[in-house]
C-alpha cells in the first residue's frame, strides 16, 4: 500500500492479485449475489487509487479493505432499499393461542434486545 500510496501504480496489481479471491468471498457472503460481489470488489480496489482516502499504516492493511468493502456494500444496500435497520424489523408474529404465550415472546425479545446492546460493536455486527 506505501507503494501504491507513493505513486506506483503496479502496486495495486500486487494488492489485487493477494486480496481479490479472499474479498470476492467475502463480498459474495453478505450480498448473495456473485455478479454485485464482484463490482463491489473492484469498486474498492478502485477506491484505493483516490488520493483523499489515505491509508496511514497503523492498523492491517486487510482490516482496512474490508471495511472499505463493507461500507460500499451497506451503501449500495441502502441505495436499492434493502437494507433494514434492527428498529424498523417488524413485530414477529405469533401463531400461539395464548396471549400468556405472546408476553414471554415479548419478553424473550427484550432479553436479546439487551443482550445485544452489551455486545461490543463486532460482536453485535456479526450477529445481526
Amino acid at each position: 500500500m506505501e507503494a501504491l500510496r507513493d505513486g506506483d501504480r503496479r502496486a495495486l496489481g500486487t494488492l489485487y492479485d493477494r486480496h481479490a479471491t479472499a474479498l470476492h468471498t467475502f463480498l459474495l457472503r453478505w450480498t448473495g449475489d456473485s455478479a454485485t460481489a464482484e463490482d463491489l470488489m473492484h469498486d474498492t480496489f478502485l477506491r484505493l487509487l483516490r488520493p483523499a482516502l489515505s491509508y496511514d499504516g497503523r492498523g492491517r492493511f486487510r482490516t482496512w479493505l474490508y471495511r472499505i468493502a463493507r461500507n460500499l456494500a451497506t451503501d449500495r444496500f441502502r441505495r436499492a432499499g434493502r437494507w433494514t435497520e434492527l428498529g424498523d424489523l417488524p413485530e414477529p408474529v405469533s401463531d400461539r393461542p395464548s396471549p400468556l404465550d405472546d408476553l414471554e415472546a415479548l419478553e424473550e425479545r427484550v432479553r436479546l434486545e439487551d443482550a445485544l446492546g452489551h455486545l461490543a460493536p463486532g460482536q453485535r455486527e456479526v450477529l445481526l
